[in-house]
């Protein structure tokens, strides 16, 4: 209670704040609220006056948004960790120390323009939190209204390269189904937590960062499934969990997980960073182990048949395409990979492929069975040549 009123504040972001963290900073909030002070504007940023820079409002903008909880913390990396990577690897000193009140869209078309030729997200990205940072010190009062420089729906857009000159949206990159089998056969002989993580997000057909960050108590080996809460999925809106049967493939991988006591301090993740034991396994780590193996092969050549990179050269697959791509891909060609022809929605189903607006709007629960046979069907296909390559 505070002034008579029933209030609430937010303490933190967990996993970025652990529970001891958590606890030291509720402890110094009660005693803000035991003064009658709010803590909330206590951790306020001071006004400040027209001559502040781009990169001072970006920093207040991003800390002040970030502790009232404005942006989801599902991923390894934050959006506030994201913002500063932003700012300290691709604005530029020049950009980063111009008033605010003085910044132009001549300056920022300058800055990014040349970015946009090369790169296809990330001065999307720059700009737009730009943006975002300028529309919120105008709105707190922390610099003189003004037209706002970085809307690109204005004169930046007239000053950006054309979409034609950008470079092309592309895929990414994956196996076909076919080389799937000899793919698997090498990465079920790799030892580590980083080729059973990659594994077992194959079997599973699951988005990286939920594999990444599974929790042992989202693990149910006795009903042979994993259940994810809805708000750590990309999908939201939906009332249920996100609930993925397991095949025997993907159940021997957990059961051979070791596990440590996390004594309270942190997530008791499954595919553990053994190095830095309280975080996940990072994506960077799964990436590498593709490069790796790639490159130990003299048999085969694991690459996408039609991504190619600036040079023209056919892209090695990343976890996300070897997961969901190949899978999708397996799934919908029975014909050509030898196995029934499965209803499209059941699919869709072990992908989470659902909008809560459309064709998710009435689903209360999975086909857990259906997908069950399906995901029993693909384990199947990725483990058909393990045989033959340990024999």
């Amino acid at each position: 209670m505070l002034g008579g009123k029933r209030r609430s504040w937010k303490v933190g972001n967990f996993p970025k704040m652990s529970l001891s963290e958590a606890r030291k900073k509720a402890a110094e909030m009660l005693s803000t609220i035991e003064a009658g002070e709010d803590p909330a504007e206590k951790e306020k940023p001071a006004p400040v006056t027209n001559q502040v820079t781009v990169e001072q409002l970006l920093r207040m903008f991003i800390q002040a948004e970030d502790a009232r909880g404005r942006w989801s913390t599902r991923g390894r990396q934050t959006h506030a960790e994201k913002a500063d990577g932003w700012i300290r690897n691709h604005m530029s000193s020049k950009l980063k120390a111009t008033r605010v009140k003085d910044l132009t869209p001549a300056a920022l078309a300058d800055e990014f323009g040349g970015l946009m030729l090369s790169m296809r997200s990330t001065p999307e990205k720059c700009i737009g939190e730009i943006k975002r940072a300028i529309d919120w010190g105008m709105a707190l009062g922390h610099i003189p209204p003004m037209a706002n420089p970085a809307d690109v729906k204005g004169a930046l857009g007239h000053l950006l390269p054309t979409a034609k000159n950008r470079p092309k949206r592309t895929h990414m990159p994956y196996l076909p189904p076919e080389t799937i089998p000899d793919f698997v056969a090498i990465l079920s002989k790799k030892s580590g937590c980083a080729a059973r993580t990659l594994l077992f997000a194959m079997l599973t057909a699951s988005r990286i960062s939920n594999c990444l960050q599974l929790r042992w108590e989202q693990v149910d080996l006795d009903k042979m499934l994993i259940r994810i809460p809805r708000d750590e999925m990309k999908v939201k809106g939906l009332s249920f969990d996100r609930v993925t049967p397991l095949s025997a493939q993907a159940a021997a991988i957990l059961k051979g997980m070791p596990r440590f006591s996390t004594t309270g301090e942190g997530p008791d993740w499954v595919f553990r960073d053994f190095v830095r034991a309280k975080d996940p396994l990072s994506e960077a780590t799964l990436r590498a182990l593709i490069r790796r193996i790639n490159s130990e092969q003299k048999e085969h050549d694991f690459f996408d048949p039609v991504e190619v990179d600036s040079a023209g050269r056919h892209r090695l697959p990343v976890p996300h395409g070897l997961a969901r791509a190949s899978f999708e891909t397996w799934a919908k060609n029975p014909t050509a990979y030898g196995h029934e022809l499965f209803d499209p929605d059941f699919i869709d189903a072990c992908l989470d492929h659902f909008s809560p607006k459309y064709g998710g709007a009435y689903m209360r629960a999975y086909p857990l069975e259906d997908m069950r046979k399906i995901l029993n069907a693909w384990a199947d296909f990725c483990f058909s040549k393990v045989i033959d390559c340990e024999s």
